[in-house]
């Protein structure tokens, strides 16, 4: 079968803590969350133009925010140089890829 007896029971890693997922999600849960709420509420609002215009500015704006975010972490990601992470553990000069999700 999958998994044989004779394996070493499975020693799971930490989850993060709740202070580093926020730290990490914040934005992403911010702008999803302000773009839902404004998508909505601009729905409901259609019969006050002038309210619902505003809302779907905020949304517009919500979204060259997101863009922004992703830009900037675009940058961020291409300083670092590519490499063949596959030839490198096939090589020795880097440890094979792992498992890192707390659920298993």
């Amino acid at each position: 079968g999958v998994f044989a007896s004779s394996q070493a029971p499975r020693v799971l890693p930490k989850c993060p803590s709740c202070a580093y997922l926020f730290r990490v999600l914040w934005v992403p849960i911010l702008l999803h969350g302000s773009f839902n709420f404004c998508l909505t509420f601009a729905a409901k609002l259609a019969g006050k133009p002038g309210i619902a215009r505003s809302l779907i500015a905020l949304v517009i704006l919500n979204k060259l925010a997101g863009l922004a975010v992703a830009r900037s972490h675009a940058r961020r990601f291409s300083q670092f140089p590519r490499v063949d992470a596959q030839a490198w553990a096939a090589s020795g000069m880097a440890p094979a890829p792992a498992l890192r999700c707390c659920l298993g």
